[in-house]
């Protein structure tokens, strides 16, 4: 925007022999429109990184970052805590209980006053106690923004994301803010975690079968207690076995707990997954992502039962909020439905935090932070999972009015066919709160800064201004006692600007001349530049040049369209300025081919737009040519503009002894199941086949010689094929099914009876439970009827064959056997 305003002013200037007046309306006029100007953003706008190591300074902290972003000077950062909270870990009902909060939810705002990326100067000390993994987010500053579109941000994982964070003058929502589950993850349990009743566990390893994967909360969960009904800080607990509900995640509102184990067990327990902690956010400095729900238990194998992901957060430091139909949304997801079975749901996330750093704010913002529903039971009676907590709204002092907030906790699931909640619970409600907003972030210091930043002493005709510009991000007091980040000046005088407060501010000053001068009529008309060509700029006046792009000589090269100026000093006299306009022609240099084929008695003609040049092969030259030898020709073409390229021509000639191959091949086997498929769509001209049909599409199925003729213009030709077919399904397969592995030496054995040839195999054979207790690639090799050297139970077992045979796709059977002692 900078940039276009500076243009503006330029060519106002020019204006210089017009009533004073309308120049200063037209300099208004270009001041406001671009002044009020409101930038459109929408998709992704911060990015993200991980602090290293910190150390601090008198003019601020010095930080390693990972590199994972670029940097430069006045850079708004928000640092942010994800993790750190302490919490029992006794293998008791008080697992997980928050014991201090630590660094967890801590956050603080600095500005980039050294940028060397990796290493980084800001200009303050941080307040609280970042370290290593803290999260690094670089927030976008604007004057006057509006959504044109959602705003968004990736999902939190391994230290970053999740977090949407804009500071702004003036922000205006037309479209939402949207981080529904970009917090903590659910819990997630997609194995088969075996069978037994009444397991009271709140923590165990994971991969056990004791109880399901915890919610993510904000600790360090190591993954020897990463299993079990106890909840982690925030994050929900896991079902116990047998199949029972997963706790729901927690934010300001605690988790509810999930349902029963299965009605199968007897008696049945109540040992479903504690909801999540409430987090002690009570001062706006600490705000947490939403906790994540914790699994069901199940026991079917690749069967998950996962937990629904925390919301994210959101901070907006922003003086003015206008509401134009945009929303916030912070909501927990739903905890996975389980439809195919008596197993676990997993427990709802929780809902997410705001921070609206913002005194005012304008229409009705709705803000919904809720709690994820649990989990349903829809395919048996086992435990469903507990509804989520809700959210939490930081909100300026006296915009409560202005604000609807939503910040249910989640539903308790239910079973489906009972349609009671089977002992889940539904996640409490989040609350609000307000607090003294005491305005947007801005720079403390500028001590590292360059001295230099406003450039060097200049000298500007009368009519001239000029725009001083300081680095963004600070707190400015000019000489005038302006505090804006910019000084229109257009007199003679010493400016200068203090950037920052205290002893590490810093202060650069310019010393501004006027001097009369001139526009001329030098540099000719505006030019015309071809793609990947240059032109000279030049003028035949002697003095002392200075050009736009710092040039001192009389003439310069350009290769790129845009505006050039060139200020021409003749003795003591005021430098005379001309200007000149290089558009680029959107004449391609790139060479044409054209590969092309006639008859022999026919000729190609070429013809290019109206002022193109052709400089032809026989020495003439036009817009036109007609080509009648064969060979490869190049020759020259210029547009209207004398561009020039080098386009190409290949040309054939054809006649009715040509030879043609229609057929890739001239003979080939296939399956009848399957055909030979031909496509001659892409040829222009007809065919004639010899039994009769035309189309240049179809499927040969009969074992014989097929005649394939083709006629186009000039040329006919003839091409044939040998098809042969064969049957290549003569494979048959067999199971028994039954089989007594007692050692009698009959049917002692479980075995394919099979003579066929097959490119791959498998069988695998499981019980009723699903476990797998054999499995085999080898077609020859039978099963005893023993898993891990034992002998398995008389029943009912489910064998599944995949399989596929010579030129043929992959099948599959599946079947069952009665295994008899």
């Amino acid at each position: 925007m900078r940039q276009g305003f500076f243009m503006t002013l330029q060519k106002i200037c020019s204006l210089r022999n017009r009533p004073s007046y309308i120049f200063l309306f037209m300099l208004l006029l270009a001041l406001t429109s671009k002044l009020s100007a409101q930038t459109a953003i929408g998709g992704t706008v911060n990015s993200y990184d991980t602090l290293l190591t910190r150390g601090s300074g008198a003019c601020g902290d010095s930080i390693v970052v990972a590199g994972l972003m670029n940097y430069s000077v006045g850079d708004l950062l928000l640092f942010y805590n994800p993790k750190g909270a302490n919490y029992d870990t006794s293998f008791s009902v008080n697992f997980g209980d928050s014991l201090s909060l630590g660094g967890a939810g801590r956050y603080d705002l600095a500005f980039v006053s050294s940028a060397a990326s990796p290493l980084l100067q800001i200009d303050r000390q941080l307040n609280g106690p970042f370290s290593t993994g803290t999260m690094v987010i670089k927030v976008p500053v604007y004057q006057y923004a509006e959504l044109s579109s959602n705003i968004t941000a990736p999902a939190y994982s391994n230290g970053t994301g999740g977090i949407v964070a804009i500071s702004a003058r003036k922000l205006k929502l037309s479209a939402d803010i949207n981080v529904n589950a970009k917090g903590l993850v659910g819990g997630n349990s997609s194995r088969n975690m075996g069978f037994g009743c009444g397991v009271v566990s709140y923590r165990n390893p994971g991969g056990t079968n004791a109880g399901a994967p915890k919610g993510e909360g904000i600790g360090d969960l190591p993954n020897r207690m990463a299993n079990g009904r106890g909840h982690f800080l925030n994050g929900g607990g896991g079902g116990n076995n047998h199949n029972a509900g997963g706790g729901g995640g927690a934010n300001a509102g605690s988790g509810g707990q999930g349902g029963d184990e299965w009605g199968g067990c007897s008696p049945v327990a109540s040992i479903g997954g504690l909801g999540g902690q409430a987090t002690l956010n009570t001062s706006v400095t600490r705000v947490f992502f939403g906790g994540g729900g914790g699994s069901g238990h199940n026991n079917v194998s690749n069967l998950s039962s996962e937990g629904g992901r925390g919301g994210g957060l959101v901070f907006l430091f922003c003086d003015t909020i206008e509401a134009n139909g945009g929303q916030i949304r912070l909501n927990g997801e739903q905890g996975k439905t389980i439809t195919n079975g008596a197993e676990g749901a997993g427990g709802g996330g929780a809902g997410g935090n705001v921070v609206l750093a913002s005194s005012t704010v304008i229409g009705n913002l709705s803000i919904t932070a809720i709690g994820g529903d649990g989990g349903d039971c829809t395919g048996g009676t086992a435990g469903p999972g507990g509804g989520g907590g809700g959210g939490k709204v930081w909100f300026g002092t006296g915009t409560a009015s202005n604000l609807t907030l939503s910040l249910n906790g989640g539903a308790a699931g239910n079973l489906a066919a009972a349609s009671n909640n089977y002992g889940s619970t539904a996640g409490a409600a989040g609350n609000s709160s307000a607090f003294n907003v005491t305005g947007r972030p801005q720079s403390q210091t500028g001590g590292s800064l360059p001295s230099n930043f406003l450039g060097r002493d200049t000298t500007i005709c009368f009519y001239d201004t000029l725009i001083l510009r300081a680095p963004g991000g600070y707190t400015y007091l000019w000489s005038d006692g302006s505090t804006a980040d910019t000084l229109l000046v257009s007199g003679a005088g010493v400016y200068s600007v203090q950037l920052g407060t205290g002893p590490c501010a810093t202060i650069d000053s310019i010393r501004v001349q006027n001097f009369p001068g001139g526009v001329g009529n030098f540099l000719g008309p505006d030019l015309i530049l071809c793609e990947n060509a240059s032109l000279s700029l030049s003028t035949s006046i002697v003095g002392n040049y200075i050009w736009s792009t710092g040039a001192t000589s009389n003439s310069i090269v350009v290769n790129q369209p845009g505006w050039y100026w060139l200020n021409v000093q003749v003795g003591a006299a005021c430098p005379v300025r001309d200007s000149i306009f290089v558009s680029l022609d959107d004449f391609s240099t790139t060479a044409r081919g054209i590969d092309t084929t006639v008859c022999s008695n026919e000729s190609f003609f070429l013809e290019y737009p109206q002022g193109w040049i052709g400089f032809w092969p026989d020495g003439s030259f036009g817009r036109f040519f007609n080509f009648r030898d064969p060979g490869l020709f190049i020759y020259e073409v210029q547009n209207e503009n004398g561009c020039v390229r080098f386009d190409t021509l290949n040309l054939q000639l054809l006649g009715t002894d040509s030879i043609v191959e229609l057929f890739s091949f001239s003979d080939t086997t296939v399956c009848a199941q399957e055909g030979l498929r031909v496509d001659f769509s892409t040829l222009n001209g007809d065919l004639f086949w010899s039994d009769g049909r035309r189309s240049k599409i179809r499927t040969l199925y009969r074992n014989q010689r097929y005649l394939l003729r083709y006629e186009e213009d000039c040329l006919s030709t003839i091409d044939t094929l040998d098809l042969t077919v064969i049957n290549c399904d003569t494979c048959a397969l067999y199971f028994p099914n039954a089989f007594s592995p007692n050692g009698d030496g009959l049917n002692d054995f479980f075995l394919l009876q099979s003579q066929c040839n097959f490119d791959s195999y498998q069988i695998s054979i499981s019980d009723r439970w699903g476990e797998q207790v054999f499995f085999s690639q080898d077609a020859l090799q039978a099963w005893n009827g023993t898993f891990k050297g034992s002998d398995c139970s008389q029943g009912i077992y489910i064998y599944d064959v995949r399989y596929q045979l010579p030129l043929q796709g992959e099948r599959r059977e599946q079947g069952y056997l009665f295994l008899k002692h």
